[in-house]
């Protein structure tokens, strides 16, 4: 696999998201970009994922304009565990196994390539998830079971529950009736 190219369009607004996974020497890549309506505004971001061989995200880095604002991070997993964004810390995160980002489905790649257990399995998940309404990182513990083949429940604590179908690389082809595939490379 020399890379796989993705774009998929939004079922609740205005937007599209497209990406590439490529591997590399140290592990994956996952470069793209998303745009969609933030308030009645264009919105638009940049990012870029990488992960170890075995799909463990090391670090993501995020730029665009968001609301008019200006949006720069650099989230990465520290050598003590910890997670951190643009150089600082977040207490409480060195349990976190995923990082999930709240832009694009393509986050879910990781955590997805790594579970691909059988249908019924379930696996606890602890996440640092990047939240839009305040571009900050926050602990999530998750529950992610795979239902068959194609389909999988992410589950929250809080009741937050996400259905989401995937292709044979692990990408989201319909993520919770939000994001929907169009095309594949």
């Amino acid at each position: 696999m020399s890379s796989v190219d993705v774009l998929w369009r939004r079922a609740d607004g205005t937007g599209h998201d497209a990406c590439s996974l490529t591997r590399s020497d140290a592990g994956w890549q996952v470069h793209g970009a998303t745009v969609w309506a933030h308030d009645r505004k264009p919105a638009w971001l940049s990012y870029h994922m990488t992960s170890d061989q075995a799909w463990n995200v090391q670090a993501a880095r995020l730029r665009g304009i968001v609301g008019g604002a200006p949006v720069d991070l650099s989230i990465r997993r520290r050598a003590d565990g910890l997670w951190g964004m643009n150089g600082r810390g977040l207490p409480g995160s060195e349990s976190a196994d995923d990082l999930e980002l709240c832009v694009t489905p393509a986050c879910r790649l990781f955590t997805l390539r790594r579970a691909m257990g059988r249908p019924g399995d379930e696996v606890d998940l602890q996440t640092v998830s990047l939240h839009r309404e305040n571009w900050g990182l926050q602990p999530m513990a998750r529950t992610l079971r795979r239902v068959d083949a194609t389909h999988w429940r992410l589950t929250a604590p809080d009741g937050q529950d996400q259905a989401m179908a995937v292709d044979q690389y692990g990408f989201a082809t319909e993520c919770d009736e939000i994001w929907f595939r169009e095309v594949t490379d």
